[in-house]
């Protein structure tokens, strides 16, 4: 289950009610992968496509690409500042790799593979 903290859940409502254009919720998108780090980028979007895994908590509709999902599922969300700017910190859930194998599956136990976060 995504992890959102409350101020974040907040602001987001907040930017939603912003919108200029109609939202179905919020998409999340894994970069990269467990081995070599997971980025999480969050975008609205007005479209649900056939593969999407909807996800409703909190007030809020998540939308990931069910391949993607295992990657996301779990991540925590907060609210964060770049460069005075506010945003969002996305970390997904460690990963428990065998990247010499190339195998890597989602885990709540790390094994040595980086992951990171990006602030949108």
């Amino acid at each position: 289950m995504i992890q959102i903290e409350e101020n974040a859940v907040t602001h987001l409502k907040q930017l939603q009610q912003q919108l200029k254009q109609e939202s179905i919720g919020l998409r999340l998108i894994a970069k990269g992968d467990p081995c070599t780090g997971i980025k999480i980028q969050m975008g609205w979007t007005a479209t649900q496509q056939p593969d999407d895994v909807l996800f409703r908590q909190d007030g809020l509709v998540f939308l990931a690409d069910r391949r993607e999902w295992p990657l996301i599922k779990d991540c925590h969300i907060t609210l964060a500042e770049r460069q005075g700017q506010p945003g969002f910190n996305i970390q997904p859930q460690p990963a428990n790799c065998s990247c010499s194998s190339g195998s890597c599956t989602p885990s709540q136990k790390a094994a040595g593979c980086s992951t990171t976060a990006t602030v949108n």
